[in-house]
């Protein structure tokens, strides 16, 4: 993943305010069929950030509905 980061009204020894990063991901998605076509999907990733040196760690969670056509 890439990963930027910016953080406004930085002090002195603040982090640098813009630095984009790689690094490793890992997900995991799950899919419950509905009706003909259309899914109930649960996706969730984690990666360890990095963002402007802080080490910050980013887990998001997406719910949503899947149409396959």
């Amino acid at each position: 993943a890439a990963v930027h980061g910016h953080f406004a009204g930085t002090a002195g020894s603040a982090p640098n305010t813009n630095k984009n990063t790689a690094a490793p991901v890992v997900g995991l998605a799950l899919e419950y069929p509905l009706q003909s076509g259309y899914a109930l999907r649960l996706d969730g990733q984690y990666t360890r950030g990095q963002v402007a040196n802080t080490g910050d760690k980013l887990l998001s969670v997406t719910v949503g509905l899947v149409a396959h056509f």
